[in-house]
């Protein structure tokens, strides 16, 4: 299966599982649309994400706050017809950082 031009939403992606999600995917040519709250993080991943080839673009947003997930799908959805949707919630459990 490739994954070249498909389009991934992923949250948690200023650090952990979802930083190294979104950077495989890049390194196969996926187009990203990243969420996470720590923007400056999320801005480096999204750059990181353009450095290994995919495409990439940073959302801010904090997933507790549904305007700013509805926000989240609107840029998803407004880039090309979303594919996958990947949640990481390991944080809000009390896991990770």
């Amino acid at each position: 299966m490739t994954l070249t031009n498909k389009t991934f939403i992923i949250t948690g992606a200023s650090a952990g599982i979802g930083q190294a999600l979104a950077i495989k995917l890049a390194k196969q040519g996926s187009n990203l649309v990243l969420a996470a709250r720590n923007q400056a993080a999320l801005m480096k991943t999204a750059d990181d994400c353009l450095k290994a080839g995919g495409q990439a673009i940073a959302v801010p947003t904090d997933v507790t706050n549904p305007e700013a997930c509805q926000n989240l799908i609107e840029q998803g959805v407004s880039r090309e017809a979303c594919d996958t949707f990947s949640t990481n919630r390991l944080r809000q459990r009390g896991i990770g950082e």
